[in-house]
């Protein structure tokens, strides 16, 4: 992990994003969905100054992650009632939004969010031309 990201996540009080977007990518390893971290987190990991406040995971199916993710009652994620693809973390209060590979994020956009192909408890990081192209 980028060390200046670090000191940013520490300094602004949002350590808790790098420890969910962990238990999200190692609770997707076990089921054996791929995932690819963009948004805040992606950036910071480039270094480039961002603070962010949750986390964006590229999944092959929202909500086959989203029940994986939550099929514990009891576990570190739950399912975020008013958004069919978000879950947050109980202990950080960080939320996970889930996005669609192969999709977009917006109406207009161009470019798809990238396919994810490994499925491992390290956190993937988009490329820093993969985060340039989401925003044309």
């Amino acid at each position: 992990m980028n060390g200046d990201a670090s000191i940013l996540r520490e300094g602004t009080g949002t350590s808790g994003v790098l420890e969910a977007a962990r238990t999200a990518a190692g609770l997707l390893a076990e089921h054996e969905i791929p995932h690819l971290i963009v948004g805040g987190i992606a950036v910071q990991e480039h270094g480039y100054p961002r603070v962010t406040i949750d986390v964006d995971i590229v999944v092959p199916e929202v909500l086959e992650a989203v029940e994986l993710l939550t099929a514990s009652l009891t576990g570190p994620l739950y399912r975020v009632p008013e958004a069919g693809d978000r879950v947050e973390d109980r202990r950080t209060h960080t939320c996970i939004d889930l996005l669609p590979a192969g999709g977009v994020m917006k109406r207009g956009c161009k470019v798809p969010f990238p396919k994810p192909t490994k499925a491992t408890s390290d956190l993937q990081i988009a490329t820093l031309e993969e985060l340039i192209s989401l925003t044309r």
